[in-house]
């Protein structure tokens, strides 16, 4: 459902230019919305341009989560939704800052997130807590797949692998791959 307070069209009815608008999804015990100060869309390639101040929300009955970024394509044949521009997400126990994103079956409750320059954020003091090339965060399990350059750390230790699964609602290393774990205490 896309709903907005004025809608403008072009003469050939091929481009719609939307103000503030807001785009919803309800699916099972799922609701996603996408707002922004403005859109387009074009009908002949059924995508859908966000622009300025967006904001994507993904609530369900396990959690609320919220994305910020300045452009968002949303492309309805496709199922997918994509970003090349700086992007924020928020989850209850982690936040991720990137450099661009892209989201697969974003109407289905399957979906997963893909961060491209993830770096994995402390949500209470945004330290630094991890990072890696491509962070993939899936809705249905909450787990993250850090691929290429993956580092996790604490005060204690840093594991620098190729590919870690780390659970953050455990904080809890699943898997890592080609792994060195590096000491972070000082001697005195």
């Amino acid at each position: 459902e896309l709903t907005a307070p004025q809608l403008n069209v072009n003469h050939n009815l091929e481009h719609l230019y939307i103000s503030d608008p807001s785009f919803s999804i309800r699916e099972n015990n799922s609701y996603k919305t996408v707002t922004a100060s403005s859109a387009s869309f074009n009908n002949k390639n059924s995508l859908i341009e966000f622009d300025e101040k967006v904001q994507l929300r993904i609530s369900s009955s396990f959690e609320n989560l919220l994305l910020d970024t300045g452009n968002l394509i949303l492309n309805r044949d496709d199922d997918l939704i994509t970003s090349n521009t700086n992007t924020y997400f928020k989850a209850s126990n982690f936040n991720i800052s990137s450099r661009k994103f892209i989201i697969r079956d974003f109407s289905t409750d399957q979906n997963q997130i893909i961060f491209e320059d993830g770096k994995l954020l402390n949500p209470d003091t945004n330290e630094k807590l991890g990072s890696a090339s491509e962070i993939n965060y899936s809705l249905d399990s909450g787990i993250l797949k850090m691929k290429g350059s993956a580092v996790i750390k604490n005060k204690a230790l840093s594991i620098h692998a190729d590919e870690i699964h780390y659970d953050p609602e455990r904080k809890k290393i699943i898997k890592s791959v080609n792994s060195k774990i590096i000491n972070n205490s000082q001697w005195n």
